[in-house]
């Protein structure tokens, strides 16, 4: 496995963007579905006014790589809700299959023509248009399959993977539940090339903060993260936000600890990859 540092990638990014623009189409994928139980209807649920997942939409759309931005739900009419944030934010909204991830992914893939796809879950609502932009490049320069990120705070990394290769893992996988766990799909294929890029630069290397919303104690991070930078005047990305949460511990304490729980959910929904 071969692996890139991006120490510094706010600068180094912009300059190699400007040398060098995206060839492929790329497309930024969402999966978002509202029937989750440990944290019902929760892409939807107000923070300072907006839904939150408007305020990840918004930053995304600030990345350079991106030709298309679309949310992947599914064709379940509860998900129906979900095309007045695509149209609020002027975003694509695809519904596929509940179920296989993968199968969503690959259909939305096929409608939009895209080659390379980044993915952004719905509930990680501090992924940034830097990372999404470093991974789009790495993923298109070095002919990586698969691209993810190590370094980040759980919940803040975008993965990145050529639609090419997810049309060959979906014609060959006998897994049809996908949504929990697909990447070990990728990872785990040895046909299949994986690129790390890791994440060195000090302000934004914080594993050990929990960015992702499924549970109440989330929710409560995020509306004192969202709320606190608004009432400072600072925008929404980030590195604000770390420096935010490195410098404030009731913040950072109001969701942590939830690791063993998430884990222990995440390992009995995940489907074995072929």
């Amino acid at each position: 496995m071969q692996e890139r540092h991006a120490g510094g990638v706010r600068t180094e990014l912009a300059a190699r963007v400007t040398a060098s623009p995206w060839k492929m189409k790329t497309g930024v994928f969402i999966p978002v579905r509202l029937d989750s139980t440990r944290l019902p209807r929760k892409a939807l649920l107000e923070i300072a006014g907006k839904p939150a997942l408007q305020y990840l939409i918004e930053r995304l759309k600030l990345a350079q790589s991106p030709d298309v931005i679309v949310i992947c739900t599914t064709t379940d009419p509860d998900d129906a809700p979900l095309q007045s944030i695509a149209d609020a934010t002027g975003v694509e909204l695809f519904r596929g299959n509940k179920d296989d991830l993968l199968e969503r992914f690959h259909a939305a893939a096929e409608h939009h023509q895209v080659d390379l796809i980044i993915n952004v879950d719905g509930d990680d609502l501090l992924v940034d248009p830097e990372q999404v932009d470093a991974v789009a490049q790495l993923l298109e320069e070095s002919r990586a399959d698969f691209v993810k990120c190590e370094g980040l705070p759980f919940g803040a990394a975008a993965i990145g993977l050529r639609a090419e290769a997810l049309a060959s893992v979906c014609a060959r996988k006998n897994q049809t539940d996908t949504a929990t766990g697909w990447g070990t799909f990728f990872a785990n294929d040895a046909s299949l090339q994986t690129q790390t890029l890791v994440i060195d630069d000090p302000e934004l290397r914080h594993p050990e903060i929990r960015m992702t919303l499924d549970y109440e104690e989330d929710f409560q991070f995020f509306q004192a993260v969202f709320e606190e930078l608004a009432r400072q005047g600072k925008p929404n990305r980030l590195r604000e936000a770390l420096r935010l949460i490195t410098s404030r511990p009731d913040i950072q304490a109001l969701n942590s600890g939830l690791d063993e729980k998430y884990w222990a959910h995440f390992n009995s929904q995940a489907a074995p990859s072929n």
